[in-house]
């Protein structure tokens, strides 16, 4: 489901409303901070499996963040 939602694929149709009104970046900023926090605690565990994995879905999370936003949006420009 986490990398349904870091590709931009709606798997939950019974959200709540709070949810449903959020914009994409929003939601994929809030997940991006959950697997950041996961990813910590894989490290500190030392589960390398784990670790990779939140890597990827990392990867795949802040590219569709990337897309949806410009260089404006996030200061660069």
């Amino acid at each position: 489901e986490l990398c349904a939602l870091a590709d931009g694929r709606d798997t939950d149709t019974g959200r709540d409303a709070d949810v449903a009104d959020a914009a994409p970046t929003d939601r994929l900023g809030e997940l991006g901070d959950a697997l950041l926090a996961a990813y910590q605690l894989a490290e500190q565990d030392g589960d390398p499996l784990t670790v990779a994995l939140l890597e990827q879905a990392l990867l795949r999370t802040g590219r569709r963040l990337a897309r949806g936003m410009s260089p404006a949006d996030v200061g660069i420009a």
